[in-house]
């Protein structure tokens, strides 16, 4: 039975699977968008008919080319997807943010090796060093960062600055949601700044009518090319002994995940075609 298909069609499959975990995720309170190891799963199954899977060894092979899969996918190079303007971004930023607090959604043993090889944390590291402050930086791996918001802003007294930058501006009325609950729990008001980070894979796939139709869904919120754009509306809205937490996504806020997609489909379609020979 022959079941090659293309790798572009491959990969909307799979990141199709990725997204319908994603969103399942978020409705159940699990956030298992990051499951990468069923993502593969779901996507072979889709493609080579389910009732195949009927069969108890084909299932074992099929479980093993996953495990195969997951470890491959997990060394993927991410060095060079970092923005090249994010080191000089990230040195302006910690010129004028007192906490860097930066995300990442997903399986928690991939997001933490992603985001070493990454060499993210070197760089920020070097800027807070070099800026003379006493700037505080956690990486934050959650399957449901938007919630994590509240237990980090209660951590912080003050008079305080939320800037939120993010490549996907449909999260920020999630973000807006668990804010006001804690509004409303302790009796302040923030100053909030959303700000989409455009550059990444759904600002390029953004039309204008889709535009127009996330702003009416979700508060205010601006955009920005990059990462010195971004500290640029931090200025902006700074006044005297403002405290400012900067949360950060990585995926598409910071590294380019247009580029990171295209590995991942290329190791999973390379799992996929191995996968094939066992129907041969």
């Amino acid at each position: 039975m022959d079941k090659i298909i293309p790798i572009e069609e491959f990969s909307k499959i799979f990141f199709g699977w990725q997204t319908k975990i994603e969103k399942e995720g978020e409705e159940k309170g699990t956030g298992s968008g990051g499951d990468f190891r069923r993502v593969f799963k779901e996507t072979v199954k889709e493609i080579i008919g389910s009732p195949l899977f009927q069969n108890h060894s084909l299932i074992q092979k099929l479980e093993k080319e996953a495990d195969d899969f997951l470890q491959d996918f997990r060394e993927i190079e991410m060095q060079d997807l970092v923005y090249k303007d994010a080191e000089e971004g990230s040195r302006l930023l910690c010129k004028e943010a007192d906490h860097i607090v930066i995300f990442t959604t997903g399986d928690k043993d991939y997001q933490p090796r992603k985001i070493q090889k990454s060499g993210i944390i070197d760089l920020f590291q070097s800027a807070i060093k070099n800026s003379g402050k006493n700037v505080s930086l956690e990486f934050l791996f959650s399957e449901n960062k938007k919630s994590e918001i509240p237990k980090i802003i209660e951590k912080i007294p003050g008079k305080l600055l939320i800037a939120i930058y993010d490549d996907n501006p449909e999260k920020f009325k999630f973000a807006e949601k668990y804010i006001r609950e804690l509004e409303e729990k302790i009796g302040i008001i923030f100053k909030k700044l959303y700000v989409w980070a455009k550059r990444g894979r759904i600002g390029q796939n953004t039309t204008k009518q889709k535009l127009e139709q996330i702003r009416k869904e979700n508060p205010e919120f601006e955009i920005a090319q990059n990462l010195e754009e971004y500290v640029d509306l931090i200025v902006s809205r700074k006044s005297d002994n403002t405290i400012v937490i900067a949360l950060l996504d990585f995926d598409g806020a910071l590294a380019d995940n247009i580029g990171l997609r295209e590995r991942q489909a290329s190791v999973a379609y390379k799992h996929f075609m191995k996968f094939l020979e066992v129907l041969r």
